[in-house]
């Protein structure tokens, strides 16, 4: 089994300014979840909020002073 979906994620500063953007491709949304959940509590990369996309659907998003809107 391959991963066959195609996700954006869009990492923010703290000016709301993208600061990265980073692609993969995973199995499913709740995969791409996982993934934005591990890159967002690493201590690694820094970032105030991140929004992943596939296609024209937001699939996933959070900041550092809330919980997830959509997932």
């Amino acid at each position: 089994m391959s991963p066959s979906l195609t996700y954006r994620f869009d990492l923010f500063d703290d000016g709301g300014a993208r600061n990265c953007l980073f692609i993969a491709q995973c199995f499913g949304d709740e995969h791409a979840v996982l993934l934005a959940r591990a890159l967002f509590d690493s201590t690694f990369v820094r970032m105030k909020s991140i929004e992943v996309w596939r296609d024209d659907v937001l699939v996933h998003e959070a900041n550092k002073h809330g919980t997830s809107v959509v997932n």
